[in-house]
């Protein structure tokens, strides 16, 4: 019974190792993409305008042609279009704020999902 118990508390503690191991190493790959998502956006801001600029056009679609975004969606999500007509459509803003942020921010802060105190106007790039 005792080897069973120091048994079972040995691969608990593997797991709870391996979980923290699992953690750490996608922290830390998480902050080198993000290195290297600044990088690649400091060099690519021509593809980045055009990715803006394809967003403002497809806000207007949506916005304004509510057939033509149901198709859209219907097609993207694989659902009839009957249903996808029938939810009521949202109103899209191709412009991200970064006060539109905050609420996020603290969702995930009481959650304990951040490692530091984050700046909204830090996470949007103008």
């Amino acid at each position: 019974m005792r080897k069973q118990h120091i048994r079972s508390v040995r691969n608990g503690w593997t797991s709870r190792f391996l979980v923290l191991f699992i953690v750490a190493l996608i922290a830390w790959n998480l902050q080198r993409q993000l290195q290297e998502s600044a990088d690649w956006a400091d060099k690519n801001a021509a593809v980045i305008k055009k990715f803006r600029d394809a967003i403002t056009e497809a806000a207007v679609i949506v916005n304004n042609d509510r057939d033509k975004a149901s198709a859209s969606i219907s097609k993207f999500t694989k659902q009839p279009i009957d249903l996808v007509k029938m939810t009521p459509p949202n109103r899209s803003e191709p412009i991200l704020k970064p006060e539109q942020l905050g609420w996020w921010i603290e969702v995930m802060s009481s959650q304990k999902m951040l490692q530091s105190k984050l700046e909204p106007g830090k996470l949007v790039l103008k």
